[in-house]
């Protein structure tokens, strides 16, 4: 069995490959958002929405986001910070970010 496992995993390294595999997940990912997207914005009407946008003053949609981007930059700080403080000076900021996204969704594989 073990054999067979490993000769497995080297046939999938050398043919596929991790890569690869990334890629058709993202892509696979990308077609089922966009699909669900699609479909739950069917119904809906863009003149209203359009029109509601416009009524709304520029100020407020310029403060809504910059709201938007805070909040980006406080939980992306969040876990700069919280890797300095174990100890892991090497990660450098644009790591840090997607760590934190990444890691749940890996998590129950581990």
């Amino acid at each position: 069995m073990h054999r067979l496992l490993t000769t497995l995993g080297r046939g999938f390294k050398e043919k596929i490959g991790w890569k690869r595999l990334g890629i058709a997940a993202s892509l696979l990912i990308i077609i089922l958002a966009v699909t669900h997207l699609v479909r739950t914005l069917k119904g809906v009407d863009t003149g209203i929405i359009l029109t509601a946008l416009t009524e709304i003053a520029p100020h407020r949609i310029a403060l809504a986001a910059l709201c938007v981007v805070g909040a980006f930059c406080t939980l992306t700080f969040y876990d700069f910070f919280a890797l300095r403080t174990i100890g892991k000076n090497h990660v450098p900021y644009r790591i840090a970010p997607p760590v934190k996204t990444v890691a749940p969704m890996l998590w129950p594989m581990v």
